[in-house]
């Protein structure tokens, strides 16, 4: 059996995932110094709170999104970024090894944050 995970984290309010790459001419992608900087922040929360776990066992995510306003704003694709950041700073291997993902908004806040809850999946039996 594996270790017993339960992390809480809150980590700033994610950026559009529309201004997290630029494109070359060339046809090359890039991350914007919007998207470095906001890595780089999720980086350091993760570290301190932490350090690398590089999670590799089933995992069940609670993600709630207190945004900065009312602006109308996609919830997956704010996931999406959250879920990058977290891969690309060695929380876990993988975004594979979500088992359940629970996504959802609250109100509007400041600081906005996106508020995380992290623990190990654990499969219900299901009976017929």
């Amino acid at each position: 059996m594996s270790a017993m995970i339960n992390v809480n984290l809150t980590l700033p309010f994610p950026p559009s995932g529309n201004h997290m790459y630029k494109h070359t001419r060339q046809g090359h992608h890039y991350l914007t110094p919007i998207a470095r900087e906001y890595y780089k922040s999720v980086a350091l929360i993760v570290h301190r709170h932490c350090g690398s776990l590089e999670l590799a066992t089933p995992l069940e995510v609670t993600c709630t999104l207190f945004p900065p306003d009312k602006r109308r704003r996609d919830l997956d694709n704010a996931w999406k970024v959250v879920g990058d950041a977290l891969t690309k700073c060695g929380f876990w291997m993988d975004d594979k090894w979500i088992r359940k993902l629970t996504l959802q908004w609250s109100e509007v806040q400041t600081p906005a944050v996106a508020s995380l809850f992290i623990g190990n999946y654990v499969e219900k039996e299901t009976t017929l």
